[in-house]
């Protein structure tokens, strides 16, 4: 190629460049040399001009795009000057100077070892996690990074380090998905870029989620040459497990991955912070290790379309919510096969199962004898309940068949989280009131009794309640307490007796 010189802040014809390494949507990459600090470069010419006319708009993407330049870590790709030159053809371009990657991108790796059909091990992994991590906990200081992927990864001297930050929001979007005002690589794309939600730490997050998937299992979790099918994957569609895949990874490492890609940002790490003093904890005190939780609830595909009568707005909305709370019924219920999974590795060759009834009703089996039946109603949000200020979107209850009272169990309530969309699960323990001299031991009641229960709020009438928020502890409890009832010397149990709707029908007259 022809040789081009172009300035730089040191002086005129600063960087000589050698050769292309690389282009895209943004420009061309070139491998130059800084020939007054005489050392190697890479030097990105962008191929379009900031759309920017507004002056204080300016002012305000140079301030950011000097806290961008600013950033220095040992896992950030380093980014030397930013300025706006004349090339040898006259025209005027925006350039990028920053740090040579020598070693190739960690895309390139992932494509590496999938042709060897060889899984990255466990010890590499988690050097390469903390490298990335270590990069991001520095750039979220300053800025959102929104275009995270394999692609913009690079290896200098065998040091994984993150490259392509900070201005990505301010260049031209031709690499970027035009359906929605979103930001990102469809690929990588948190559910809240597709929705036009709120942009946190935690979206960056998720996209990370999705790359370290990608790094311990060589595929991609969600996959399509269609945008609109993507965005439901990623907004709806079940989170794989990396460990089917690659069984060897760890348990920890596949509830770390799950909890960043949960689909509600609330429900994901909060901080690279906490996902390193996760990933530094031993693997016996980690908390995830066994996490299969899905994700939380839905969002909406997207925005309402403006010209729809309010009519058909409101179904297309119950339709999503009813979409969205199948979703997370279903979610639950993977839930209770975890705990019936983990069960049976300690018991003899008879394992436990759960047996599908209808739609929505599971019985947990062991030893030929019904234990305890599980039945879930997604359609409660159309009902409008409110239980301690907080909207209902579905119920269920866990029944102990073989009680010696009635219908002991506990409940579950979908509660529709304040800050976003989506929904979380809790425990809701339901017994008679003190005051009607009543025995009190937990109940699983009928739909009935919980809209009775949110009518009559706390403080008044035949039952009291309480939530709780670790359901997968709720459920341990109700399935020991089975366990527990049919060891026990067993009693004529009372027959032929309704479930619950009224205290005053539950026990005959003598009691």
């Amino acid at each position: 190629m022809k040789i081009v010189y172009l300035d730089g802040k040191d002086r005129v014809k600063q960087y000589k460049l050698l050769f292309q390494i690389g282009s895209g949507g943004f420009g061309t990459v070139y491998s130059a040399t800084d020939t007054h600090n005489n050392k190697d470069v890479a030097i990105k010419i962008f191929q379009v001009t900031l759309n920017i006319t507004d002056s204080e708009a300016i002012e305000n993407w140079k301030r950011e795009a000097e806290q961008a330049l600013n950033i220095k870590d040992k896992n950030v790709i380093s980014s030397y000057e930013f300025r706006k030159g004349e090339l040898p053809d006259g025209s005027e371009k925006y350039y990028l100077v920053m740090e040579l990657a020598d070693g190739g991108s960690l895309d390139k790796l992932i494509e590496s070892q999938k042709t060897k059909n060889e899984f990255i091990p466990d010890d590499q992994l988690k050097n390469f996690f903390k490298e990335i991590l270590s990069g991001m906990k520095v750039i979220h200081e300053v800025a959102l990074h929104r275009d995270l992927k394999p692609e913009n990864m690079l290896f200098v001297k065998n040091v994984l380090k993150i490259s392509d930050f900070g201005l990505a929001k301010y260049v031209d979007q031709s690499t970027r998905t035009r359906s929605f005002k979103g930001w990102g690589t469809v690929r990588y794309m948190a559910p809240e870029s597709w929705t036009l939600g709120k942009m946190s730490q935690s979206t960056d997050i998720y996209s990370l989620g999705i790359v370290f998937y990608q790094m311990t299992t060589l595929e991609l979790p969600y996959s399509s040459a269609d945008d609109k099918e993507m965005q439901e994957m990623h907004c709806f569609g079940t989170i794989p497990s990396a460990k089917k895949i690659n069984q060897n990874l760890s348990y920890k490492f596949e509830g770390i991955i799950k909890k960043m890609m949960q689909k509600s940002p609330s429900d994901r790490y909060q901080s690279v912070k906490d996902i390193i003093i996760e990933l530094d904890k031993p693997d016996t005190q980690s908390n995830t290790d066994r996490s299969t939780t899905i994700s939380l609830a839905k969002q909406f595909l997207e925005k309402q379309e403006q010209e729809k009568s309010e009519k058909t707005k409101k179904e297309e909305e119950n339709q999503l919510k009813f979409k969205a709370t199948k979703f997370k019924v279903q979610e639950i219920i993977d839930l209770i096969n975890q705990e019936v999974e983990e069960l049976s590795n300690f018991l003899p060759e008879e394992k436990p199962w759960l047996s599908k009834g209808t739609e929505n009703d599971y019985t947990l089996i062991w030893g030929g004898k019904d234990l305890v039946r599980f039945h879930f109603d997604p359609t409660v949000f159309e009902a409008n309940l409110i239980i301690n200020g907080q909207y209902i979107t579905a119920y269920g209850y866990a029944e102990i068949l073989k009680s010696t009272q009635k219908d002991e169990g506990i409940n579950f309530i979908l509660v529709k989280n304040t800050d976003d969309d989506y929904g979380t699960w809790k425990a809701l323990e339901i017994t008679f009131s003190v005051f009607i001299g009543r025995l009190i031991y937990p109940l699983a009641v009928e739909y009935q009794i919980l809209a009775q229960v949110a009518k009559q709020g706390n403080a008044i009438g035949n039952y009291q309640y309480t939530s709780r928020a670790d359901v997968k502890e709720e459920i341990q409890k109700v399935i020991q307490k089975a366990l527990e009832y049919l060891n026990a010397p067993q009693p004529q149990l009372r027959s032929n007796q309704p479930r619950i709707y009224d205290p005053e029908t539950m026990f005959d007259k003598d009691d």
